[in-house]
């Protein structure tokens, strides 16, 4: 019974700390793809001090500088194709930034510790969320829902005129709804990506 209740501890100290990592990741790339067309420092410092004020098991959440762009770097540069769902490291044209936030046994902060898994000779676990943050057109996102679970992603009702200012529209809802409009409303946006369906 202790064995069980010490699992159940474990266990959910775990995917807290995936879903602190996500937070991480989203905010960190976030943060980064603001400057990928103008200066490839300041998009790697960027994602790096955002991801330094997000804690995952309770320490602050570092990243490894990748200077050289290895593609399975915390913090890479590269192109995502939204066609294709891929993600391309390279310096040249970058639209993308992929985050990888990771408590492992190779990362700054290392593996995330146990309560009870010791006692059965699992003293550490290893965690790993990732990201990649997009801009697209000429001013980016006005307007982003990254809730993959969310019922419905968007909703807009009524008469009402939603203009994001120049700005793509993206949810990220893979729910059959994730994008409703009711009654007839008016969406201002060159362009809206949705990963579920709409109607």
């Amino acid at each position: 019974l202790i064995g069980l209740v010490g699992l159940a501890i474990d266990a959910g100290y775990v995917v807290l700390t995936g879903y602190q990592l996500q937070n991480a990741a989203d905010a960190a790339s976030l943060a980064a793809v603001r400057h990928v067309r103008e200066d490839q420092e300041l998009t790697r410092l960027s994602g790096m001090d955002i991801a330094s004020r997000n804690y995952a098991a309770g320490v602050s959440m570092q990243l490894i500088d990748n200077v050289a762009n290895d593609p399975a770097g915390d913090l890479v540069i590269g192109r995502y194709d939204r066609e294709a769902h891929e993600f391309t490291a390279t310096l040249t044209n970058p639209n993308a930034v992929k985050v990888l936030a990771r408590r492992t046994s190779d990362s700054p902060n290392g593996a995330v510790q146990t309560f009870f898994g010791s006692l059965f000779g699992v003293r550490t676990v290893n965690v790993r969320r990732s990201a990649v943050a997009m801009i697209g057109g000429g001013t980016g996102a006005g307007l982003i829902a990254l809730d993959w679970d969310a019922h419905p992603g968007l909703s807009v009702s009524g008469t009402v005129v939603l203009d994001v200012d120049g700005g793509a529209i993206q949810v990220n809802s893979g729910d059959d709804q994730a994008l409703i409009a009711n009654g007839t409303p008016t969406v201002i946006a060159p362009q809206v990506n949705v990963s579920g369906d709409s109607r």
